[in-house]
């Protein structure tokens, strides 16, 4: 869902707001069919839908992906409707009665009755929201009508949400305009923290978006006019002084403009230190020896040499350093003139799943607390050179600003 709701929601911005963008109208259909079939794959026996392909049903996952189908199906695309109708039947044989859970029937379109106000006495905004959007519109005063007071990914989740369920009883509701000002002051760039939350931020944007006229934007750098397409402009370096630079972006007419910038640059450090976040990581790697017929493992330093068919054992550590993480995925790139492979993996009993790429490892944990986990793997070294191994990095995947890396590796590999 994480790459495949966000195709669907950008497919149905395109389609509401006439825009055209032909490489991504191209990519689409197959972006789309690759996450549909993924989905299929996923979908359990019973007819719902966990993390993975052999965990317990959830509620909320079941949704989720009932939601995107349905979501997939309103914006033209062609699903396995068997596949839809099994998931909606989970949700109604499990008597899942959240909001989210009567909302994504809703949009399935499945008659669920009289909506009360779900499960909870006192919804919360992001749950008040889903429930109207059900069709509760005699609950849209009880939204918000502050943005938050902290920005996350719950936050911008939430705020989009109150603004589609806002626009969806009254598109001139005076709540609506510091809502959608808060939710873009929280882009980085053309996106927001995760995939998810530029999902469900360009979904409620779009209904704004679709009912006000297109503003008129000129932007210029250092008093110079820099030309604009499809409202994005980069500036190569090239075009930068040293010290202070200017952007200036002027609305000319139409509706309501907002800008953003990133900065991307390069690093001039020949080796990568730990970061340390919310996540702590390490990771080292070992060489195989032999002695008295046991295999002992080694530690190599950075810089250390091996040569071409020796057996090497990556071993990466991950914890929280503070609150738990949930969802999190830990990934160790590999070295370059190596290759992995599954015999002796270790992905513990702390790893919900895990799995060897062509260029990483992958692991993914439901839970991230201050105790330690392992997981290992062997390699080969197969490729003479000299190569930088970026280092293994920890997130959180819905929220990923919760992260930590190890530091970077250098490794020799010589021909025998």
């Amino acid at each position: 869902m994480s790459r495949f709701l966000p195709a669907v929601v950008g497919a149905r911005a395109m389609q509401k707001l006439g825009t055209r963008n032909e490489a991504l109208e191209k990519a689409l259909p197959d972006m789309v069919a690759r996450g549909l079939q993924r989905l299929y794959g996923y979908q359990h026996g019973d007819g719902g839908w966990g993390w993975w392909t052999d965990d317990p049903s959830t509620a909320h996952m079941t949704a989720y992906v009932v939601y995107g189908l349905a979501t997939a199906r309103d914006a033209g695309f062609e699903i396995d409707r068997r596949t839809l109708t099994r998931g909606v039947e989970w949700l109604k044989q499990s008597a899942a009665t959240d909001a989210f859970a009567l909302y994504a029937r809703v949009v399935a379109g499945d008659d669920v009755g009289p909506i009360a106000s779900a499960n909870v006495d006192t919804p919360t905004a992001e749950e008040t929201a889903y429930l109207v959007l059900a069709g509760r519109s005699d609950l849209v005063s009880s939204l918000p009508v502050d943005p938050p007071a902290k920005a996350g990914p719950d936050e911008i989740r939430m705020t989009a949400l109150v603004i589609r369920a806002l626009a969806k009883v009254d598109a001139k509701d005076p709540r609506i305009a510091p809502l959608a000002a808060w939710l873009m002051s929280q882009r980085r760039g053309g996106s927001w923290i995760s995939t998810l939350d530029t999902a469900c931020a360009v979904y409620a944007l779009t209904e704004i978006a679709a009912r006000s006229p297109e503003p008129e934007v000129s932007v210029r750098l250092n008093g110079q006019q820099i030309a604009t397409k499809a409202g994005r402009i980069r500036i190569a370096d090239s075009r930068l002084k040293p010290g202070k630079n200017e952007v200036e972006v002027v609305k000319k007419g139409g509706g309501q403009a907002y800008a953003s910038a990133v900065l991307g640059f390069w690093s001039s450090l020949e080796q990568m230190p730990p970061e340390r976040g919310a996540l702590y990581v390490t990771r080292r790697l070992e060489r195989g020896r032999m002695q008295d017929g046991e295999r002992r493992w080694e530690l190599l330093e950075t810089g250390s040499e091996v040569q071409v068919g020796e057996e090497l054992r990556m071993v990466v550590t991950v914890r929280a350093s503070g609150d738990p993480v949930e969802q999190a995925l830990v990934e160790a790139p590999l070295p370059a003139g190596t290759e992995a492979y599954e015999e002796g993996a270790d992905w513990s009993t702390w790893a919900a799943h895990g799995e060897l790429r062509d260029d990483r490892a992958a692991v993914a944990a439901s839970h991230l607390d201050q105790t330690e986990g392992n997981f290992t793997f062997r390699l080969r070294a197969t490729i003479p050179g000299t190569y930088h191994v970026m280092p293994a990095v920890g997130f959180a995947m819905y929220d990923p600003d919760k992260r930590g890396t190890s530091g970077e590796l250098l490794l020799r590999v010589l021909d025998r």
